[in-house]
């Protein structure tokens, strides 16, 4: 519940232009067993001023998440693999860096968007 000119802030998960069509958004879906669609941000922009908000803004964060999963990916099969191997066993660390490694690939290709949210409820 938000008072009179009080602001609603998020960040959520979007779908990218690509996202019904990006096989690396598929294989992500595939490895963690993910059933659902992603809205886009004009879409989201859409249902949230359809709600009421004004000023309804997104601010699109894939560029920044695209080149930390890499590097996230990057220590977990490098330097962090054996310590969690030894963490977590084989099968479920060769299980996650499929899923992480799939997850890198749908942001890089843009089917999979961090986003922040932010829209106004009205004044009066």
């Amino acid at each position: 519940m938000l008072r009179p000119g009080g602001a609603f802030v998020a960040s959520d998960w979007l779908g990218g232009d690509n996202t019904a069509t990006a096989p690396e958004w598929l294989r992500f879906r595939e490895l963690g067993h993910l059933d659902f669609t992603m809205a886009t941000a004009p879409e989201t922009e859409a249902t949230m001023t359809a709600a009421g908000f004004e000023r309804v803004s997104t601010r699109d964060r894939n560029s920044w998440y695209a080149e930390l999963s890499r590097q996230e990916l990057n220590q977990v099969e490098g330097p962090l693999r054996n310590q969690s191997i030894d963490a977590f066993g084989e099968e479920i660390y060769a299980h996650w860096v499929q899923v992480r490694r799939a997850l890198a690939d749908a942001v890089a290709v843009g089917a999979l968007r961090p986003t922040h949210l932010c829209g106004y409820k009205p004044d009066s």
